[in-house]
This record gives structure tokens, sequence and C-alpha cells, in this order.
């Protein structure tokens, strides 16, 4: 990272190939919101539109205004995505896969609005990594809706749901994501293990298999 925000010139290197998560740990003020907001940074005017308009963003992203900022990050495995200024130089089929948000900033309780089409381009995203992340609640209202579309289609039309399919397309990319992160000890690894549609009186659930327990993922009750 050159002349992003409030780093002249920072290289994060030697991280293990290994690595399954990555934790950056730094006092207040030490730029650990930029490390991140560079990662949201690579996609803006490339597959989503700039946050302010150019003058703004030049002020808001560079350190030094009359300097272009720039960002590379090198793909373990081979690849790189490099960008200075508005143009993305390295990676173009990279940066379409590269997602960079934050997860820290949750809020607690669930909701049913969501926009297809804008999570679809991330569209829905926060401006810059320090601002509120709601994505959550849309991930769990089109994640869930999805696969009740799926359920529901065929009935209309006299046919069977086909579960296999359902299970391939919903269930086992999300189970394999977190394989990759928790690792496959059965005592320890977490599983989707099913959903609760949301009530006049509840929100939508996610319920989770970690080892041999089963947690649910909702907001708490209300006191």
């Amino acid at each position: 990272m050159q002349n992003f925000k409030r780093f002249t010139d920072l290289t994060i290197s030697e991280i293990p190939s290994s690595a399954k998560l990555v934790l950056a740990i730094g006092s207040n003020g030490s730029g650990k919101s930029n490390l991140f907001d560079a990662f949201t940074w690579m996609a803006l005017g490339v597959t989503k539109p700039q946050p302010y308009n150019e003058s703004a963003s030049r002020n808001y992203y560079r350190k030094d205004g009359s300097l272009p900022e720039s960002v590379r990050i090198e793909i373990i495995g081979g690849g790189a995505i490099y960008k200075k200024g508005n143009d993305l130089i390295e990676g173009e089929s990279l940066i379409k896969r590269f997602i960079g948000r934050s997860s820290n900033r949750i809020v607690p309780h669930l909701t049913g609005e969501a926009n297809s089409a804008a999570i679809a381009r991330d569209l829905d995203s926060p401006k810059t990594f320090i601002e509120n992340d709601v994505r959550f609640n849309t991930d769990v209202y089109q994640y869930i809706q999805q696969i009740n579309n799926a359920l529901r289609e065929p009935v209309f039309s006299g046919r069977g749901a086909d579960t296999l399919k359902i299970f391939s397309d919903f269930i086992a990319p999300l189970n394999s994501s977190l394989l990759k992160i928790f690792g496959g000890d059965p005592s320890t690894t977490i599983q989707i293990a099913e959903f609760q549609d949301a009530t006049n009186t509840s929100a939508a659930k996610l319920i989770f298999k970690k080892g041999y327990f089963e947690n649910q993922l909702r907001p708490p009750k209300s006191r």
C-alpha cells in the first residue's frame, strides 16, 4: 500500500500459505480499518461505483493529495491485483472474486428487507469500511429465500423438488467455506444444520452444528 489513507508505504508479507484466518491486531488509530478499506477500494470504479465524487474520493483515500494511491495484492497460488489511482493495472478477473467487507459491525436484529439485484453486485455495501455494515441482515434473508424458492417452484408445476441439487447449490458451498476456515475435525468444525423461516413473532434463524452441538444464529429475545 502506497500513499493510501494513513500509510506512506506499507508492506505485509510472510503470511503462511496454510493460513485459514489472519488477524490484524493493533491499537485504535493504528490503521486496521485502513487496511481493510483497501480491499474494498480495489473494486471501486471497476465492479462497484465510487462512493464519492472524484475530488472527495481523492481526499479520502490519499495521504498526499498530490500523489496517486496504489495497492497491490499478491494471491497465494499465483496472480495479483494491482490498482493505482483509478486504474486497475493487473488482476481484472481476480477483482471480481475478491471481497472486502466488515464483520465486526453486525447489528443484532435480522430484518426481511433485501434487494436481490443490489446484493448480486454488492451495491448494498457501505461506502467505506468504517461505516456500519448491515449486509448480514440481507444475506440471511436472501439465503433462506433462495432455498425456499427452489423448494416451492416445482410444486406449482406438479414436480418434486430436486433436493440433491438444492443441497449442491446452496448447502454444500456454505459448508465447504466453513470447513476451509474451521477445518474438518468433526468435534470442532461448524456446519449448517437447518434454517427456520421468520414468523410474526420471531426473525429467521440459521441453525449451525458446531461439533456435536447445534447453535441458533438469531437476535436476542426481548426483555
